[in-house]
């Protein structure tokens, strides 16, 4: 999840190569806030000659929000409910919501918002590419009060075959 040009937050797609023995039900959900470097060229036309920056790109992660899967052994055919918890405390106080709410200072508010709401959506698609399926997240946010509306029960669809198969050699 990147900033967008329009000071939007932009979801994107991003593959990882991971090796395990089993399945880890719900490990989609832990690279929600995870550490993500990406090489992006310094021009706003990339050249063949243009040099690479490499730049976080995980807003969620950048801004100090903190996602937490519990551990399960994997549960076939599927996992009926994942609890999953999404800290905001450290990235709220570092924004300084607290004294934005109470200073009444919508754009600060609203940006920190925007940035949650983008974050939950992370988490449901990533729910959604879990192997084995998840049925149930529930969801549960630490920091202020006014993000308690996200801490529920979310029925996770299952997602086209195409974004749940797990590709092995």
């Amino acid at each position: 999840m990147e900033v967008g040009d329009a000071g939007c937050y932009q979801m994107n797609y991003v593959t990882y190569w991971l090796q395990y023995s089993q399945p880890i039900p719900g490990i989609e959900i832990r690279f929600t806030c995870a550490h993500g470097p990406v090489q992006r060229s310094r021009g706003l036309e990339p050249s063949p000659t243009d040099t690479l920056d490499i730049t976080e790109m995980n807003s969620a992660y950048e801004a100090g929000l903190r996602v937490k899967v519990e551990s399960r052994e994997p549960e076939w055919p599927f996992v009926d409910t994942l609890r999953t918890d999404l800290d905001l405390s450290e990235a709220a106080r570092r924004a300084h919501v607290g004294e934005a709410i109470a200073a009444a200072d919508s754009f600060r508010v609203e940006m920190f918002d925007a940035l949650v709401l983008s974050t939950v959506d992370c988490i449901l698609l990533n729910a959604a590419r879990s192997g084995p399926p998840i049925r149930h997240l529930d969801l549960r946010v630490e920091g202020p009060e006014r993000y308690a509306r996200f801490e529920r029960v979310y029925d996770i669809p299952a997602p086209p075959d195409s974004l749940r198969e797990m590709r092995c050699y």
